[in-house]
């Protein structure tokens, strides 16, 4: 899949070797994707290794399953895109290993899981099928943060939505939200158009019946503004 943009891909691997050997099979797509490593060290947190990532506005994160086994860490790759997803849910992972039946056995994204062999090995079909994967992986997160602004912008334009156009309002904006680095959203019925047009009205009403409390009030007795 040809592709005019270039895109930035974060590796997290604890084996230098395997980072070199996926430098090596992406090399020759460096028009199109920009590489980064990251070799979890000793001690390192899962925090403190996310804050690395997040500050590198990465477009893909391809992770080591065993990240521990040469670093003396104590969380996996399967962690490491859980940490990943509770601040943005959608955003493109993909965790690599050598040890599949153990990662699907452990790792409920099943579809998530690509065995090593499918680019350090010999066949070039599979290695060219793995970038495709990658960009095709990209190109859908992008266009579906684009489609639920374009969706937002769209009916912002309008005053009043019917329930289908609320409906498609509320989805969109909790895909961006979830996508930004926030643990917690809104609740779907504190965004809803109904919901505020109550509030409103509730708002409206309490500001009616102080105004007529205030007719009522003597003028001696009314306090000073």
């Amino acid at each position: 899949m040809p592709s005019d943009k270039k895109y930035k891909l974060g590796y997290v691997d604890d084996d230098k070797s395997d980072v070199a050997s996926f430098y090596k099979y992406i090399k020759p797509y460096q028009d199109t994707i920009l590489f980064e490593r990251f070799i979890p060290k000793k001690l390192i947190d899962i925090e403190e290794l996310y804050e690395k990532i997040k500050e590198s506005n990465l477009d893909i994160l391809v992770i080591d399953y065993r990240l521990n086994e040469y670093a003396n860490i104590n969380f996996l790759g399967s962690d490491l895109i859980h940490y990943v997803h509770k601040h943005r849910r959608d955003f493109p992972c993909i965790l690599l290993t050598s040890h599949p039946d153990e990662a699907i056995d452990n790792f409920e994204n099943v579809h998530l899981v690509y065995d090593k062999s499918m680019i350090f090995g010999s066949n070039e079909e599979n290695r060219k099928r793995f970038y495709r994967i990658l960009i095709s992986a990209i190109e859908k997160y992008i266009n579906d943060i684009i489609g639920a602004h374009d969706i937002i912008y769209e009916l912002n334009q309008k005053s009043v939505l019917d329930l289908e156009e609320e409906n498609q309002y509320i989805k969109a904006d909790e895909f961006i939200e979830a996508n930004l680095d926030g643990v917690f959203t809104v609740p779907r019925q504190l965004k809803s158009q109904l919901h505020n047009q109550e509030l409103k009205k509730l708002v409206d009403e309490v500001q009616e019946l102080l105004e007529k409390i205030e007719e009522y009030v003597p003028p001696n007795q009314k306090k000073d503004t």
